[in-house]
């Protein structure tokens, strides 16, 4: 029901009244600490996650075992 030169008025006034104003709904912007948390919904954020974990139970294995071993002769 519109033409070249757009809706009249008393379309404009039933539209303004049935839909009303066209304006956006703004919601309220995210907390800084939601925004943080967001950050680890990723799948693959665990996976790194496993992998750091892994890594470092890994080199502290290796470290401990190797301070072991060296602890040897001594206590001979």
């Amino acid at each position: 029901a519109t033409s070249r030169k757009g809706l009249t008025s008393s379309v404009a006034a039933e539209r303004l009244v049935l839909d009303g104003r066209n304006r956006l709904e703004s919601a309220p912007p995210p907390s800084l600490l939601t925004i943080f948390i967001n950050q680890f919904k990723d799948f693959i954020i665990y996976i790194l996650l496993f992998a750091i974990l892994l890594l470092n139970g890994l080199i502290g294995f290796f470290q401990e075992l190797s301070a072991n071993r060296s602890l040897e002769p001594y206590k001979k």
